[in-house]
């Protein structure tokens, strides 16, 4: 099989066939994001979204690919969005996928539009998808909806533009989308310049998936509060706040605990150790061991914990420039 490949004119990266993990692997079901206007995202947008969803779903692929049949692979939709050649290549690592067409999550086989009602496959042609007909954010909500009740993943719709402007009342569906919709716009602005390959490499880090986790289990559990865009985007920049100044004071004391435990204790380790005095030795050493295992203790309770995954992308993302 004949794998994509792409330049980036931004960054002048060249690009051949990668693996793509899972964001998640870590026993907690994959994430997959349902995105109705995917030809208007840019290439940023696409990696701020891989920082929350393990794989996207959009009917849009069948345009991009129609598309790149008959013009330039380097151009776009739009002059902001991602290039048809980037949008294919992400399809050929799987990130990126037709809910239309045969795919899989992990060892589950899904046949072409297993997720749609018989209505909607009943309009389904080689020529034209069910999009041109439907609108698109509520067939590719219903698509999500109906994946995640199979058990086998979680799905949701990416919010995008004014998907959420209809209906007025707000379902925990709907304000999940929100919630995450609001995750994402926190997230480092200047993803343009960054390689894929380390939006990859960052996703598959041990600490990026427990960080991950618990950021998703937040998420799930705010889909059930009935809050404006505006209270979420406080609440968590509030929460960010209170775990970034606990993690801040932390640091500084694990930078003089040790300084101070050296003074206090080593030459008493010493000491000990030159009378043969094993067991205050001992006990010398015990006390560096806890005062270290306090230091995490402190570090698992700090407040906004579940939201520490934010800065976390931030401190490995926001001082890239072009």
């Amino acid at each position: 099989m004949a794998h994509a490949k792409w330049v980036d004119p931004i960054i002048g990266r060249r690009y051949g066939h990668i693996e793509m993990k899972s964001a998640a692997a870590t026993g907690s079901p994959l994430l997959i994001g349902f995105a109705p206007s995917l030809l208007v995202m840019s290439s940023g947008d696409l990696k701020r979204t891989a920082l929350l969803f393990d794989r996207v779903a959009s009917a849009d692929l069948f345009w991009a690919k129609s598309i790149t049949n008959h013009v330039d692979p380097a151009r776009s939709w739009t002059p902001t969005s991602a290039s048809f050649q980037e949008i294919e290549w992400l399809s050929d690592v799987e990130f990126l996928f037709d809910p239309f067409e045969p795919f899989s999550v992990g060892a589950h086989q899904f046949g072409a539009s297993a997720l749609l009602p018989k209505r909607a496959q009943d309009l389904i042609s080689p020529e034209l998808p069910p999009t041109a007909l439907i609108d698109g954010y509520w067939l590719h909500r219903g698509m999500a909806t109906r994946l995640a009740a199979t058990g086998v993943c979680d799905a949701m719709t990416i919010a995008q533009d004014d998907n959420l402007a209809s209906p007025p009342s707000v379902s925990n569906d709907l304000q999940r989308v929100g919630v995450a919709d609001v995750i994402i716009q926190q997230f480092p602005q200047v993803l343009d310049n960054v390689a894929w390959e380390e939006v990859i490499a960052f996703r598959e880090m041990e600490e990026t998936r427990l960080k991950l986790v618990r950021l998703r289990t937040w998420l799930a559990r705010m889909s059930h509060a009935s809050l404006q865009p505006r209270e979420i985007r406080e609440a968590i920049l509030s929460a960010v706040s209170d775990y970034e100044e606990t993690m801040k004071l932390n640091r500084l004391r694990y930078s003089y605990g040790p300084i101070r435990l050296f003074l206090s204790i080593v030459p008493d380790l010493l000491e000990s150790m030159l009378r043969l005095r094993p067991t205050q030795a001992a006990k010398s050493l015990l006390a560096i061991s806890e005062r270290k295992i306090l230091l995490l203790e402190e570090e698992r309770n700090a407040p906004g914990r579940a939201l520490a995954y934010i800065p976390y992308t931030a401190s490995n993302f926001s001082d890239r420039s072009k």
